[in-house]
């Protein structure tokens, strides 16, 4: 091997062996030519050219290659491409990844004894052999921790590989330095893509993690297999994890975060490094502020393919809506926070065989907050919210939207997110009397989003302007119902409050008790209305005084379609009439 890698490294070696062989350009030698050079005698030539071919470590492990054809002896001999580099411990930029995960041993790896159980089983059984084993589960359970721990307890490194990588390298080099680092191939997640059936002829331990257990379609040949199921992790396992991941110095109730954030293996080990990392900045110790940024900041590539995640800045005391509404929204909270005692210490789960998720309807005019306190609910409870796409979920496909809603209420659950269908009519329409084959898919789609959300175990919520328009299947699984009426008086006046603060821009002459008694606005026009007389104040260089509210105000109820009384306008009409458009009609005052 030495002689072989010499003239890679030193060109003196290079012109050595151009000189034995008597020609300027081959600064290789030839197998016969090296036996020579070496001296070795007729009793140990035929050892020493066994040690090129069949199982030898020189062939099997292609550390040196035979260049030409003919007798073996006249065949030149070529070290491997990445050899030099790895003798001299110099990455070549096409070297795989050979790394560890934050538990990356079995005695480390916090999983349920059955799991471990069977991870020693399998190691065990493929002490010596080279086994192909799948570890199946879904987003966020830990699978590619798993996996690296499982490579060690077979006593091996973990080469970590992606499809596009080994498509890069090549299968040769991937054996190669597979075999030179005593590693198994972990094959992160090929998804639903045919893997080349050369791999499975590999002869090194390889791992392949799959969101999917069918394996029906990979090419495994002969090899030995073996399945191994991660599931999401129950309250007990999440703790373990958590505890194990934050480390001794923190202070954060365990219980509470692992009964608030139902995140998968992975993804808490995720969280947990950047609550650590958060923490470490400030120079304090861990908080459960920190575990929730860290929690709601967690990535769900996947979700955001099909959802889009909305911000959660709101609070419940900015929600301005009626008792009733809001009764409806405590008990929402209620029912998340407190799901532990009631599920489990009550033994209330046998009455909810199906879930025990928690589905929201929230209905009313627009702008009257369904939105705003979906995302009030989300924060309150330390959850991601998403809002589905439904131009990204719908499919003209039979069965590919089911197949869309399916990944997103999967995902939704490991990513510790809350589903929020806007619009839900859409979706969650009434099914009617099959008259053509798009009639029956239509009432398909319906029958599996109603068994879906009864057996999803997070939170969603769906709204709509028309509730009448949805389903009645669908409300009769709603736990939480909330009617968002329009805002009365003294409603409408804390919402121009709201949106017109007294800041150093604002006028003394804003009157809000005569805003909120002549304009009947929602919360949602009351805010443009408000932003609407910020713009013109800044266009016109004053401060936003009531002119400009009031314009703004007729303009947001112009667009509604209704008539302005210009006697409405009380003292400040003759300023803002003519700005307005707003003149007699016919005897008495309306809209040009």
């Amino acid at each position: 091997m030495v002689a072989c890698v010499a003239p890679e490294l030193d060109d003196r070696f290079a012109r050595a062996y151009a000189t034995f062989n008597g020609h300027p350009e081959r600064t290789r030698p030839t197998v016969g030519a090296l036996l020579d050079w070496l001296a070795i005698g007729d009793g140990e030539r035929a050892r020493a050219l066994e040690c090129l071919v069949g199982d030898r470590p020189l062939h099997r492990l292609g550390i040196v290659e035979l260049e030409g054809a003919g007798p073996l002896a006249t065949r030149v001999l070529r070290p491997a491409p990445e050899l030099p580099s790895h003798l001299l411990g110099v990455s070549p930029g096409t070297r795989p990844r050979i790394e560890g995960f934050a538990l990356d041993t079995l005695d480390r790896l916090v999983i349920g004894e059955a799991l471990r159980d069977r991870t020693i089983e399998l190691a065990r059984t493929f002490a010596t052999r080279t086994p192909l084993v799948i570890v199946h589960g879904p987003t966020g359970a830990g699978r590619h921790a798993y996996a690296t721990a499982l490579a060690h307890a077979l006593g091996h490194a973990a080469l970590a590989i992606t499809l596009d990588e080994l498509a890069t390298l090549g299968l040769a080099a991937l054996e190669r330095w597979a075999r030179w680092e005593n590693a198994a191939l972990v094959l992160e997640d090929p998804g639903e893509t045919v893997i080349p059936a050369a791999l499975a002829r590999v002869a090194v331990p390889q791992i392949w993690v799959r969101s999917k257990q069918g394996i029906e379609h990979l090419p495994i040949g002969a090899r030995e297999l073996a399945l191994v199921g991660l599931d999401e992790p129950d309250r007990a396992l999440r703790a373990g994890i958590w505890r194990s991941t934050l480390g001794a110095g923190s202070e954060v109730d365990i219980d509470t975060i692992s009964r608030r954030y139902r995140l998968g293996a992975g993804a808490i080990i995720k969280a947990a490094a950047a609550a650590r990392s958060d923490a470490w900045a400030r120079g304090r110790s861990i908080s459960l502020e920190d575990v929730g940024a860290a929690c709601r900041a967690v990535p769900s590539t996947e979700l955001d393919a099909l959802a889009q995640r909305l911000p959660c800045e709101y609070r419940l005391s900015d929600l301005v809506i009626g008792d009733a509404t809001r009764r409806e929204l405590e008990l929402a909270l209620a029912w998340v926070r407190h799901d532990q005692i009631v599920f489990e210490t009550w033994q209330m789960a046998s009455r909810m065989p199906l879930g025990r998720g928690l589905a929201c309807l929230f209905s009313g005019p627009s702008g009257t907050g369904k939105t705003m306190a979906a995302q009030i609910l989300a924060r309150e409870l330390g959850l991601q919210l998403f809002r589905v796409d439904l131009s990204r979920v719908v499919s003209k496909y039979i069965g590919e939207t089911e197949k869309n809603l399916e990944r997103v209420f999967a995902n939704a659950r490991s990513a510790n997110a809350m589903l929020l269908f806007d619009e839900a009519d859409a979706l969650f329409g009434k099914r009617t009397e099959v008259h053509d084959a798009r009639d029956r898919y239509a009432n398909i789609e319906t029958g599996y989003l109603l068994q879906r959300i009864e057996t999803h175990d997070g939170v969603t919520v769906l709204t709509t302007n028309l509730r009448k328009n949805i389903d009645d299947a669908f409300q009769r699984r709603m736990h939480v119902v909330a009617d968002f009426a329009l805002p009365g008086v003294g409603e409408r006046a804390r919402l121009w409050l709201q949106n017109l603060p007294a800041l150093p821009h604002r006028a003394d002459d804003i009157d809000v008790a005569f805003l909120a008694e002549r304009f009947e606005l929602s919360g949602g026009i009351i805010r443009n209305a408000a932003v609407a007389a910020s713009v013109l104040a800044a266009a016109a260089g004053t401060r936003v005084d009531m002119e400009c509210v009031l314009i703004a105000a007729v303009r947001e109820q112009m667009r509604a379609g209704r008539l302005i009384d210009p006697s409405h306008l009380g003292p400040w009409e003759s300023k803002v009439r003519g700005k307005l458009g707003l003149v007699p009609e016919r005897g008495r005052r309306g809209v040009q």
